[in-house]
């Protein structure tokens, strides 16, 4: 039994895992998207 728990545990520590990932990549493409975002509104004020 101890080695179920074991694997249930090791599972379940690449599913945090994985998740924080996509959260960082995320975090990563709406910075960057509001960051092209900005550059055009700069643009249009600029004309």
């Amino acid at each position: 039994m101890s080695g179920k728990d074991d694997a249930d545990k090791e599972l379940i520590n690449d599913d945090i895992v994985f998740e924080m990932e996509l959260i960082k990549q995320v975090e990563v493409n709406i910075d960057y998207i509001l960051m092209l975002v900005m550059n055009q509104i700069v643009k249009i004020k600029m004309y």
